[in-house]
C-alpha cells in the first residue's frame, strides 16, 4: 500500500494462498516421509520446528526429523542425523 503496488501485492498473496491450498490438498492423506533439511554444511545446520521450512515440509507430507528442536537453525551432528533418519514420523 505504501509503495503504490497494492494490486500487485494482493494478486501475489492470493496466488500464494492458492498454491498452499493446492499443496495441502495434494498431500493430505499421504504417508509422511522423514526429511532431513540441510541449511549449511560446516557446521552442519538443519531446520528446527520453529522454522518456516518445517511448516513447508509438513505441508508437503514430510516429517522434519528435527521438528522437536525449538531452535530455528540448530547445529546438529552427522551422528544425530543418522540416528533420527530411521525413526518413524509421528
Amino acid at each position: 500500500m505504501l509503495t503504490g503496488t497494492q494490486t500487485t501485492g494482493d494478486r501475489a498473496a492470493a496466488e500464494f494462498r492458492e498454491t498452499l491450498a493446492a499443496l495441502a490438498e495434494q498431500y493430505q492423506g499421504a504417508a509422511p516421509v522423514s526429511v532431513f533439511y540441510q541449511v549449511w554444511d560446516d557446521p552442519l545446520i538443519s531446520a528446527g520446528g520453529n522454522e518456516l521450512i518445517n511448516d513447508i515440509i509438513t505441508l508437503c507430507g514430510g516429517s522434519n526429523i528435527f521438528a522437536d528442536i525449538t531452535l530455528v537453525a540448530p547445529k546438529v551432528s552427522t551422528e544425530a542425523v543418522l540416528a533420527r533418519k530411521w525413526i518413524a514420523p509421528s
